[in-house]
């Protein structure tokens, strides 16, 4: 097994690598598969690396670096999963429905792997949160309503206060975040003194196993029970789907090779000698001389008389206690669900400072002694010994290994680093020499080593960064010559440390946090593995496990026969939380609509309120707002009509027990289970659909009542001005200066409209203008806008211009960027020049002093109102709306 032998063999199997060979391959028949081999330019990557270690990064992950927990070796050595016959002994089964061929077998086994899964960083609330449904929050950890503040009260002190802080450490650099503003956190203060945010405990390890669709929520439950009572931890809670267990620590022996089956034959010697003794001294009462002769030998034989040799004491490893919270819950793959059992866990430190605020009280929760276990091996009912010290390292070293990969990759990407084809592989196979590559690569690291002498001798005395934590076990006569090795190899010597989960700070966002990678967590994470192991053995004994499929078919005996109520309730949810997000996205659309006319209509309202000041006029009433509720919503609830899932979920429900009483389907467990549970999501999704559309059309009709009030009370506002002319002195004067002004005017004959001679149009809004270098005055009526300017300052000379509101249209300058002569942004008003308006040209340029934005928006609503039909609008007496395009009957 060299290095050219594992590199190509990794390229054989991996399939994009394939079909570039053989693309290779039908390109050049003349040579052979070997040549071509050796001509390629091979590198092994830590893309590469990631997909031999199985280390990937899912979308329905939220960016999380998930591998399996359990490699293939420990499924086909540890027996903690059952796996068919047809997979130990292939072409033994002629089940037609079984693919038996090797294609078949390795996606049952990608099956078995993907099955339990283990998160390389811990994630946080927040995440999990968007991950699962079904999940509440661990120990420690704040409900959603809680972490929008709860008050100013505290428990037991009244003069510390608890409010609610903007998390100023967020980076954007975090992967595992989203960009979303409701990071706050709940501060406790105490009277101006400095405030101590309480940073929620973070896991030691997460791992998510996955778990049949027919199965009781309680025979999960149960399950867990038992592997917490078998390895003797205490639990503290179980509700529904919600276990926590503290575990003690353990004294566990650590075993040299064969050192166990040495001990174990010198026990079996001893008892066998002693039974010996025991029948010999039962037979021979009387003979006193052979009991004797017999009791002499055998002190001769079990006792040294001379000095006892030195016999090497065994070595013990105290694992710290722990604790574990697990929930049933049902993970979010887009459109699809997936019911998973979540376990995490902690180191009991942090929850002990969690709950008592302060960082030097640690013991709050009573744990159990260590437990004195010098033995510390597992036989199994074929006769297999585990050694669960020595499995549990090479668990831990495993997620050593993806840690440390995860961490380079964030560092240099999956190109970023690569080893190369040592030297002879440049020649074809068939062609090399005997030359050992493990020479080359001793070479290689020696000549490397030199260069780090010169370079940094004291960086070469102290070592590598990161000490090693755990030695990664090898078995004996393995080769670390592989390409994979050394990667591996190569990664754990470059690796940086990871702070301590109960040490992390938002602010390091540098190397990631990596639990496995830290000296003080590393105990916890080997110390876990212990209550994993049982708990996937728990469940795969009872068919409770996703797996196990494959061996006790859906919906059949000792399973239900329809899918579990627990699931079914977390698929409601889950559909019903997309369904709320589909309906806030598009009703926000609708509301942006609702809120920019409301502002329109606000500034209509601050433009107006001088000129209902100089009139000395009351501006009309704004319109009230009339909350959603008061709306009719034409929806009943599905639960109502076919309790208590609604009538689509329950003819799906029995479509489904109808087919696993038939036995018809020519589906394995895994595509049925995948099925079933896809037609239960479409049921619920088609129910959701029918309330979400009632619920947008009560929504579009509070928003269409709004637009139309908004758009009565611009009339409103403008009619209620423009009607004052006669009855109101101080509008009329107004209005009879403003027609002065307008007799001056040199373009009132190219108006469209007629300029009739009572002079009713009383001035809606007065302001300031500059047109080119001369100040002016602009007046804007109800039907038109009137340019007074003065040509000369002081000497004297006006011009007046008036112009339709019909006839010209605003076009919005941006300002002018001149150091000299910065000037705010400008309006245009062009005018049709020909019949068809599609050719225009501009007629006046000027600058308002209320702002160029402002004047085009209240110019744009006198003329809505100008040109609307005043019998559109149809209001009842609570201002709802009746209709608003029907002409009146």
């Amino acid at each position: 097994e060299g290095w050219e032998d594992s590199i190509h063999e990794y390229y054989k199997s991996n399939s994009q690598h394939t079909s570039q060979t053989s693309s290779a391959i039908d390109t050049n028949n003349g040579s052979t598969p070997q040549q071509l081999l050796s001509k390629l330019n091979l590198s092994y990557s830590l893309a590469d690396h990631a997909i031999t270690l199985d280390v990937t990064r899912k979308a329905s992950d939220r960016g999380l670096y998930t591998r399996p927990l359990l490699s293939r070796n420990e499924i086909e050595t540890l027996g903690v999963v059952a796996l068919p016959n047809w997979i130990a002994r292939p072409g033994g089964e002629e089940d037609s429905s079984i693919d038996n061929t090797s294609r078949g077998r390795e996606m049952y086994m990608n099956r078995v792997l993907s099955c339990t899964t283990e998160y390389v960083e811990p994630p946080k609330s927040k995440t999990l949160r968007k991950l699962f449904s079904g999940w509440v929050p661990g120990p420690g950890e704040r409900r959603p309503e809680d972490e929008r503040g709860r008050g100013s009260r505290m428990d037991g002190d009244e003069d510390s206060k608890l409010v609610t802080a903007y998390s100023t450490s967020k980076s954007p650099q975090d992967d595992n975040e989203d960009d979303d503003n409701d990071d706050f956190e709940e501060v406790r203060s105490r009277s101006h003194s400095r405030q101590q945010t309480l940073m929620e405990p973070l896991p030691v390890r997460t791992v998510t196993t996955r778990i049949r669709p027919d199965v009781l929520c309680g025979a999960v439950m149960t399950a867990l029970t038992t592997a917490v009572e078998k390895i003797g931890g205490e639990m503290t809670k179980r509700q529904g789907g919600h276990l926590r267990a503290i575990f003690p620590g353990r004294k566990m022996r650590v075993w040299m090779p064969g050192e166990w089956e040495r001990e174990q034959s010198k026990v079996d010697e001893e008892r066998d000698s002693e039974e010996q003794i025991r029948n010999t001294s039962f037979g021979s009462h009387d003979d006193s001389d052979s009991h004797s002769v017999a009791s002499m030998l055998s002190s001769i034989s079990f006792s040294s008389p001379g000095k006892a040799p030195k016999s090497r004491r065994p070595t013990f490893k105290v694992l710290p206690p722990y604790l574990v919270d697990a929930q049933l819950v049902t993970k979010k793959l887009g459109k699809e669900c997936e019911r998973v059992l979540l376990i995490r866990v902690y180191r009991i430190q942090d929850i002990a400072q969690q709950r008592s605020g302060s960082e030097d009280q640690e013991e709050l929760l009573d744990v159990p002694a260590p437990l004195d276990l010098s033995a510390n091996v597992d036989l199994k009912s074929d006769g297999k010994i585990i050694d669960l010290e020595l499995e549990s390292k090479r668990s831990v070293s495993a997620l050593q290994d993806a840690a440390s990969l995860v961490q380079r990759l964030k560092a240099v990407g999956g190109e970023g680093f690569a080893i190369d084809q040592p030297q002879p592989m440049l020649t074809p196979l068939d062609e090399q020499d005997n030359e050992s590559v493990a020479s080359h690569a001793s070479t290689k690291s020696y000549l490397k080593s030199f260069g780090d002498v010169i370079t940094s001798p004291i960086r070469y005395l102290s070592g590598s960064s990161v000490a090693p934590l755990l030695t990664s076990p090898t078995p004996s006569g393995s080769k670390t010559n592989t390409v994979m090795g050394l990667m591996s190899m190569e990664l754990r010597r470059k690796c940086q440390a990871s702070p301590s989960v109960g040490a992390y700070s938002k602010s390091d966002k540098s190397n990631g946090l990596y639990p496995c990678l830290a000296k003080e967590d590393a105990p916890y994470v080997q110390s876990s593995w212990i209550f994993l192991k049982a708990c996937i053995e728990e469940l795969d004994e009872h068919c409770l496990g996703y797996s196990t499929l494959g061996v006790s078919p859906l919906f059949q005996s000792p399973s239900l026969a329809q899918i579990d109520v627990h699931y079914i309730a977390q698929i409601k949810a889950f559909c019903r939380e997309s369904m709320i997000v589909s309906l806030v996205k598009t009703a926000s659309e609708l509301e942006v609509y609702a809120r920019e006319q409301e502002v329109s209509c606000s500034n209509l309202d601050h433009l107006l309120r001088p000129t209902f000041d100089a009139y000395k006029l009351a501006p009309p009433p704004l319109p009230k707002p009339v909350p959603l509720t008061a709306y009719p919503l034409d929806f009943q609830p599905p639960e109502e009509l076919c309790p208590p899932w609604g009538p689509d979920v329950m003819k799906v429900l029995e479509k489904i027990s109808d087919e696993s009483t038939n036995d018809e389907t020519r589906l394995s467990s895994f595509e049925h289970a995948m099925r079933a549970v896809s037609l239960v999501v479409a049921a619920f999704q088609r129910q959701h659909d029918v309330e979400q559309g009632s619920r947008l059309g009560r929504k579009n009709m509070q928003c269409m009542d709004r637009l139309a009030k908004m758009q009565a009370h611009k009339r409103n506002s403008i009619l209620k001005i423009r009607d004052s002319y006669g009855s109101n002195l101080l509008a009329t004067n107004a209005a009879d200066d403003y027609h002065l002004l307008r007799q001056k005017s040199s373009n009132a004959g190219s108006l469209s409209d007629t300029i009739h001679s009572i002079p009713d149009q009383v001035p809606l809004l007065i302001c300031n203008v500059l047109v080119g270098n001369s100040a002016g005055t602009c007046f804007i009526t109800s039907s038109h806008i009137l340019f007074h300017t003065q040509l000369v300052p002081i000497i004297g000379g006006d011009k007046v211009h008036l112009f339709s509101i019909k006839d010209v249209e605003l076009t919005i300058n941006p300002p002018s960027k001149a150091m000299l002569s910065p000037l705010p942004a400008s309006i245009s008003l062009t005018t049709s020049i020909s019949r068809s308006k599609v050719t225009r040209e501009e007629v006046y340029h000027f600058i308002p002093s209320i702002g160029a934005r402002r004047f085009a928006k209240f110019l744009e609503v006198v003329r809505d109102v100008l040109v609307e039909n005043p019998d559109t609008l149809k209001l009842t007496e609570r201002g709802g709306l009746i209709y608003m395009y029907d002409e009146p009957k």
